[in-house]
């Protein structure tokens, strides 16, 4: 199982799990009853703290340049935050753009902390490019109040391209070293106040080259990276690249697709998290047509807000907009006829063909029975090659 601040081997069941066993039923029950007999309260969100940012990824839908206005005030995200709506989340995400450069972040990050009492989870994610703010914004939110009584603070480092590469989709100078230079630094600040900290590279048709020397590098590094395909609203629809070998700065053509193949599939030659193995395992069947298996916590428990206070389920239905807190209680978005539709529209629709990683360690946490079966059938495997 996926542990909070930890992961085990995805064969084991330690006896941490096993003591947990119940409380992980009981979470795959609520999980399935979700939707069908009650809409619970969301007990994941992120919140899009900005737009701005101090890179120009070829690959963002955000290149356009934002001074922050229109952003919500800290006593906007205070009233919206405060609401009952929010009193059942466990994990709370802070992004951008880039979070780092909204000056109030570890106001923002504050308030989450005071306003939900059930948090146990909370994730800054940050490209890393700026090394002495990203550590100085770490730092300060290390030492609010509340941080002390969470499970787990989490640092979540961009890192998209070893090298040269780096550079090329951020178009920032010397990416890679600055993205070094800032896991260094974390590192030698997790000696004093513990933390979680990770790394995520979007997998890219550019990047494909890199993908395994980057997965060393997290190795030397004592770094874990999670490994995700850009999302289907993205672009990244490998079922359509399979077909019409599209070359495009967001299609893999069919060669990519079959080496992507060969470093994630069941003889994966890349260094990956237990929760992302399943994920990848299931990934190239999706794309070729077959209906997803994989369980996703985000259509039902969880809640996006942009920068804007514009409320949305998941990134792949960024589009599908519940509302906005500006013009109405969180409450009341969330428990409204449009929001009850949309959820069945992204069922219905998009569910069935999304490949999108959907933050699989809390979904996995959360579903249970899906990486149950995962883990009987690891430990088979492992018996018969013995």
């Amino acid at each position: 199982m996926v542990i909070e601040g930890r992961d085990t081997r995805p064969d084991q069941l330690t006896a941490i799990n096993l003591m947990k066993l119940p409380s992980y039923v009981a979470s795959g029950v609520r999980y399935h009853a979700a939707g069908r007999i009650y809409t619970p309260k969301p007990i994941y969100v992120g919140l899009r703290v900005t737009r701005r940012c101090n890179a120009e990824c070829v690959t963002c839908s955000n290149l356009e340049k934002v001074d922050g206005n229109g952003e919500l005030t800290l006593s906007e995200i205070r009233r919206f935050i405060g609401s009952p709506l929010f009193e059942s989340v466990e994990k709370f995400v802070l992004g951008g753009g880039e979070a780092t450069q909204r000056g109030d972040l570890v106001e923002i990050a504050g308030i989450v902390l005071y306003s939900c009492p059930q948090l146990n989870d909370l994730l800054l994610r940050t490209n890393g490019l700026e090394p002495a703010l990203v550590v100085e914004r770490v730092g300060e939110i290390l030492e609010l109040p509340g941080c002390s009584r969470l499970n787990r603070f989490s640092v979540s480092v961009s890192l998209d391209g070893y090298g040269d590469t780096l550079e090329s989709i951020t178009k920032v100078p010397q990416a890679f070293d600055r993205v070094s230079e800032t896991i260094d630094r974390l590192k030698n600040l997790k000696r004093k106040r513990p933390f979680y900290l990770c790394a995520v590279c979007t997998v890219l048709p550019f990047n494909i080259g890199d993908l395994a020397r980057l997965s060393e590098f997290g190795r030397e590094q004592g770094l874990p990276i999670n490994f995700v395909p850009m999302n289907s609203g993205g672009g990244l629809d490998l079922g359509s690249a399979v077909d019409d070998a599209t070359e495009s700065s967001s299609r893999l053509d069919v060669g990519q697709f079959e080496e992507l193949k060969a470093l994630f599939g069941h003889e994966a030659k890349i260094d990956l998290p237990p929760s992302n193995i399943p994920f990848w395992r299931e990934y190239f069947g999706i794309l070729n047509g077959y209906r997803r298996r994989l369980p996703c916590s985000l259509r039902h428990q969880h809640l996006g807000i942009d920068s804007d206070g514009t409320l949305y389920a998941c990134i792949p239905a960024m589009s599908l907009t519940y509302g906005n807190v500006r013009d109405e209680s969180p409450d009341e978005i969330w428990y409204s006829d449009r929001a009850r539709e949309i959820r069945k529209k992204i069922k219905k629709h998009l569910c069935p063909e999304c490949g999108d990683s959907s933050d699989m360690a809390f979904s996995l946490k959360h579903e249970f029975f899906y990486y149950a079966r995962f883990l009987l059938k690891e430990m088979a495997k492992n018996l018969l090659r013995k």
